[in-house]
């Protein structure tokens, strides 16, 4: 028998070739996946130091920003809040609150606090302005729900915002 277009067996020869090529190659690529509770973990990433200077990236809108360190020494920074221009109060992920003051991170942490549940968060909560139509579709498309609508304090302008809540 010959490999000629007119054999019949040819195609169906170079198929379970093929078929066979992929199944070997397949099975050299996998990988053992860490898994917790029945749900994969992602491998342990290494943090890049931060630069000395501000660094550009380009961004599916094709614009440029501009990312810059503002202060250093905070571990695993979850959230911000700004109570004034000057003063931000930075949640961490294991539950410590730090204050930065004129961009220089307080050497202490703030004492008093409440111990961090080991389990995690049960969800997180972000608020918007009702304008910011760009933040409410990622949160959103990271399955984000409206919780309420509610008005800033005054000593924050009073202007209305919106509290989003993602399920963890």
């Amino acid at each position: 028998m010959s490999d000629r277009p007119d054999n019949p067996r040819a195609p169906a020869s170079a198929c379970l070739a093929a078929l066979a090529l992929c199944a070997a190659s397949g099975s050299l690529a996998q990988q053992n996946v860490p898994f917790a509770n029945g749900i994969p973990v992602a491998p342990e990433m290494p943090i890049a130091a931060m630069p000395d200077h501000p660094v550009e990236y380009p961004t599916a809108e094709d614009m440029r920003i501009r990312v810059f360190v503002v202060t250093r020494g905070i571990e695993h920074p979850w959230s911000i809040a700004f109570v004034s221009n000057d003063v931000w109060l930075v949640t961490q992920t294991h539950g410590g609150l730090r204050v930065v003051r004129n961009g220089v991170l307080d050497p202490n942490p703030i004492a008093g606090l409440p111990e961090v549940r080991a389990q995690g968060l049960a969800y997180v909560e972000l608020t918007t302005d009702p304008d910011n139509l760009a933040s409410q579709r990622v949160i959103q498309a990271n399955g984000g729900r409206l919780v309420e609508r509610f008005r800033k304090a005054e000593a924050y302008g009073g202007a209305e915002s919106l509290r989003w809540r993602i399920d963890l």
